[in-house]
């Protein structure tokens, strides 16, 4: 009996110890605790004790600084859709110095998204008191088409198209996405940088023209990536003033080889062009029929065109450089589709280079692992700045 009564007692006493340590750890938690508490209490004392020194705080900010701060709560897109929850409308709920100050910094007001189907109802007014508080403040507009113009009667269209001008009139940066209705960019005088994106259905049903009277719009973009531009008929359905272009991007799911050859033709101000995804098959041999003197086949030759981003969807890009005389690139991005079908052209591209007779500052090739072996040889030879990415 005494055996096991000793055995129970040491259990209870390892039990005793096993609590104590746990005792301890704790207390000497809360003594951190505690530690930290009165640092905090004494930094709050000592900025109290400052405060008087330095009154300024964000009430007493002047006007211009506030104004600053304000325009870095705004969102980082580029378009701002109107939420009472977001900058800047939740900025004018504050209080009243806050109000003051946001209505009268014109760039809070500058961008705006909008859809169709508002604007038919009963949010037109408040979209174009919106634009009004920009003042002079360059401007940039995005429209989502969700309404279909084919559903319009001859009043509704006119009363749509009443609405929208004032806005678009008005505006530097104009993004359409979607069916636009007639007319909608008729009117487009401070017009300098155009996007329209959509999908096939929204090509393959409508045209989009711009006025022909647009002398600031030297910026476009052109995204349908559910959109083939194989023909001259295809790519007639943009009507834009291609010979006032000086930046040009145009994405789709592919863009035949003669036809990226015709753009560059038709675009004669380019500096900036990127493409995507270009088809590089034989029928490039018919671009060369874009230009003709006396009958005879030439390069096409650009004289302004800087900056040139491709993304190759089929091989042959050798027939397409054999087609391409540019002297006055200085960068050029290539990107495959298909790294490990195609074959970098090499003959092709340094008898380009030669007889464009351009100083490349900048070559990116992307996705392909035949261009490697070549890179020392281009940086020695051709060009300042050489990039080979890898395949993923």
């Amino acid at each position: 009996m005494s055996f096991v009564f000793k055995v129970d007692e040491d259990c209870r006493i390892a039990d005793a110890d096993s609590r104590l340590v746990l005792v301890r750890a704790a207390i000497a938690r809360l003594q951190e605790i505690e530690a930290a508490l009165t640092l905090s209490v004494e930094c709050k004392t000592a900025i109290d004790s400052l405060a008087p020194m330095f009154p300024a705080s964000i009430s007493n900010l002047p006007p211009e600084i506030l104004a600053e701060v304000f325009t870095h709560t705004l969102a980082p897109c580029p378009y701002v859709e109107p939420s009472v929850s977001c900058s800047p409308i939740v900025l004018v709920r504050v209080c009243r110095r806050w109000r003051d100050v946001a209505l009268a910094t014109p760039r809070l007001w500058s961008s705006l998204h909008v859809s169709l189907s508002k604007v038919y109802q009963s949010c037109w007014t408040g979209y174009s008191h919106w634009l009004m508080r920009a003042k002079a403040a360059p401007t940039s507009l995005r429209i989502l088409c969700d309404v279909d113009p084919t559903s319009l009667d001859p009043t509704q269209h006119t009363q749509l198209s009443s609405r929208l001008e004032p806005l678009i009139s008005r505006c530097s940066n104009v993004c359409l996405h979607g069916i636009p209705i007639d007319g909608l960019l008729s009117h487009v005088p401070k017009l300098t940088h155009l996007e329209l994106s959509g999908s096939q259905r929204n090509v393959a049903r409508t045209s989009f023209a711009v006025s022909n009277i647009v002398p600031r719009l030297t910026s476009a973009s052109l995204h349908f990536m559910a959109y083939e531009v194989d023909d001259h008929q295809s790519l007639a359905r943009f009507q834009l003033p291609w010979m006032q272009l000086t930046d040009l991007r145009v994405h789709f799911i592919l863009l035949s080889s003669t036809m990226f050859l015709t753009i560059i033709g038709m675009c004669p101000s380019l500096t900036v062009l990127c493409a995507s995804c270009v088809s590089t098959t034989d029928d490039v041999e018919l671009g060369r029929h874009v230009h003709r003197h006396g009958g005879l086949d030439e390069c096409i030759s650009h004289p302004t065109l800087r900056h040139l981003e491709m993304k190759v969807l089929r091989p042959r890009l050798d027939v397409l450089f054999s087609a391409l005389e540019l002297p006055a690139l200085r960068i050029l991005d290539l990107s495959f589709c298909l790294r490990e079908r195609d074959i970098w052209p090499h003959e092709e591209f340094a008898a380009f280079v030669r007889r464009s007779e351009c100083t490349l500052d900048t070559l990116t090739i992307r996705q392909n692992k035949t261009a490697h072996p070549f890179k020392e040889a281009y940086e020695r030879l051709l060009c300042k700045h050489v990039v080979m990415l890898p395949p993923a």
